[in-house]
């Protein structure tokens, strides 16, 4: 029977690897575990902060500047298929950076309107003791 809201017995060993510098595969290859297992207990019990300084940067560099170089002709108001023809990836590709970037920043403002309804629910709440 599976164990409920406890953490797997290899999470510590795969924040350690980690750290170290593994991938997710080399950890998924000592560990025995799917990558997708170990990022998904990743996301879940670390902070976004810590699971944000575990992330590697994409291999080659170029990579990294192609992705920008997305994003800069998605502001720009070009859309996908011409984005895909300039830059020489699929459309599909250029969809998918599209929709993780509007996810990211939609997570963000939850963050934000959450944090600002915690104060003023805080606010009201002192106001009230005060009374």
């Amino acid at each position: 029977m599976p164990r409920r809201n406890k953490s797997p017995y290899w999470l510590e060993q795969a924040i350690d690897l980690r750290k170290r510098g593994d991938s997710l595969t080399e950890i998924s290859n000592i560990i025995l575990q799917p990558v997708s297992t170990i990022r998904y207990q990743l996301n879940l019990n670390l902070t976004q902060d810590e699971y944000d300084a575990l992330c590697q940067p994409s291999n080659p560099p170029e990579s990294a500047e192609r992705t920008a170089r997305i994003r800069e002709l998605h502001e720009e108001g070009m859309n996908g298929n011409q984005i895909a023809n300039l830059v020489g990836v699929s459309r599909q590709y250029v969809y998918k950076l599209i929709r993780m970037w509007r996810e990211q920043e939609d997570a963000d403002l939850d963050r934000i309107v959450e944090k600002t309804n915690l104060s003023l629910t805080i606010n009201e709440w002192r106001k009230t003791k005060i009374c």
